[in-house]
């Protein structure tokens, strides 16, 4: 029997008709599928971040959940550097914000618990993220990532944006 093999990052393709007959058993080697942290080159550990600021609000840690990095990965690759919401089956409730790699903490605690500055004591303690940063006085950013009703939490930086997909393990 003769197969040939296409062999892409999505997809296999057999068909029977190119390759010369061999009596050798054949190997295929398909790449391996990385988990999303692994295919991100940031040295940022952001579960520690969140964990660390929603101690200081003492609500629970939240796990971490490749499903919900899945779903801010693709995010924040469709919303192509713009600010626009997508949720993937899974994710329960999503924040965005600009903000490059590097700057998770900032945008963590700047951009979204500082909307509300007293769940980490008043805007004394925000002061020093809150620089830069418009809330127009939105509040949802905040109440999400320090809301108890999610237990996972699942980021992803892409193209200046990071997105953060919040559910339940």
């Amino acid at each position: 029997m003769q197969f040939t093999v296409l062999l892409t990052t999505a997809l296999l393709v057999v068909s029977t008709s190119a390759l010369p007959t061999t009596t050798e058993p054949v190997t295929l080697i398909a790449p391996a599928v990385a988990e999303p942290k692994t295919l991100d080159t940031r040295d940022i550990d952001y579960l520690t971040i969140v964990n660390k600021w929603r101690q200081t609000m003492n609500v629970p840690a939240l796990q971490l959940s490749s499903t919900l990095e899945w779903n801010a990965l693709k995010t924040v690759n469709a919303a192509n550097g713009q600010l626009v919401h997508k949720l993937y089956p899974g994710t329960l409730a999503q924040v965005l914000a600009q903000g490059q790699e590097g700057d998770f903490e900032s945008v963590f605690v700047g951009g979204w618990i500082c909307e509300i500055p007293s769940l980490i004591g008043g805007s004394e303690n925000c002061a020093k993220w809150v620089p830069g940063w418009i809330h127009a006085g939105q509040t949802d950013h905040a109440k999400i990532v320090s809301s108890t009703k999610y237990t996972a939490i699942g980021c992803w930086n892409t193209r200046g944006i990071w997105g953060c997909d919040l559910g339940n393990a």
